[in-house]
């Protein structure tokens, strides 16, 4: 090898030494999606719960009850989600239309409340009519991916 080509190894070789790491994608944050999965897993015991209730004469006593955890683990749910973590089943453009995702969950979580309302003066009718405004699919519907596995299927998370 020459001089000039061992000059020249010698300076591409400390070129690429010296370069800063090519930029990679952040690492996925497994821990926030699992602690969101892990909510919307106990939003489904919930509405679980509240169907048995509703559909086999279970104890109408335990609907407020089922109600109250439904709307304090939905106000988890914002929360769960404000660290930007991608991954899971969420789209990730959810992240940049966060105005409405916060306006589905505010949606949601005012439904949730008139539903504990109407329980507490056991109509059960209106109970079934606030729980049925309750719609986890329409969140779903625009901020889950299709077709990715991972979550509940019913509440798609």
């Amino acid at each position: 090898m020459t001089r000039h080509a061992l000059f020249h190894a010698a300076f591409v070789s400390i070129a690429l030494l010296a370069a800063p790491a090519a930029a990679s994608e952040a690492p996925i944050d497994q821990e926030a999606i699992a602690y969101r999965k892990e909510i919307m897993k106990t939003l489904e015991a919930q509405f679980n719960a509240l169907a048995g209730i509703i559909a086999f004469d279970g104890p109408a006593d335990n609907l407020k009850s089922h109600l109250e955890t439904v709307l304090i683990t939905a106000r988890m749910v914002l929360p769960s989600f404000e660290k930007r973590a991608p991954g899971g089943t969420s789209q990730p453009y959810l992240w940049d239309d966060w105005a409405g995702y916060t306006r589905h969950m505010q949606e949601f979580e005012a439904a949730v409340a008139m539903a504990i309302e109407a329980a507490k003066h056991n109509s059960l009718n209106q109970v079934i009519w606030y729980t049925d405004q309750i719609s986890c699919r329409k969140c779903h519907d625009a901020y889950k991916q299709k077709g990715v596995s991972g979550g509940v299927e019913y509440l798609g998370y």
